[in-house]
């Protein structure tokens, strides 16, 4: 898991099982949180991202926001995991 603090975190609205986290590791993660196990992890990023989102219309689409003013949208498939 992240071994800083969580800035933020995100269910998915098409499953419930899967969780997305963002923290002061720089790393962004995916869970599936009745197992308590990562799914998979986003590239890591230059500095913290304080927001992490599930696209509200497209299942594995998710995008990240960091303190350096990027934006990244991502897919399930970009990591290697999801469903």
């Amino acid at each position: 898991g992240h071994s800083r603090g969580i800035l933020a975190m995100s269910w998915c609205v098409f499953d419930t099982a899967m969780l997305l986290t963002c923290g002061k590791d720089n790393r962004t993660l995916c869970w599936d949180p009745n197992s308590g196990q990562i799914m998979c992890e986003l590239p890591a990023s230059s500095n913290w991202n304080f927001d992490v989102s599930w696209s509200p219309k497209l299942p594995a689409i998710l995008s990240t926001s960091s303190f350096d003013g990027i934006v990244n949208v991502y897919s399930l498939t970009d990591t290697g995991g999801g469903s």
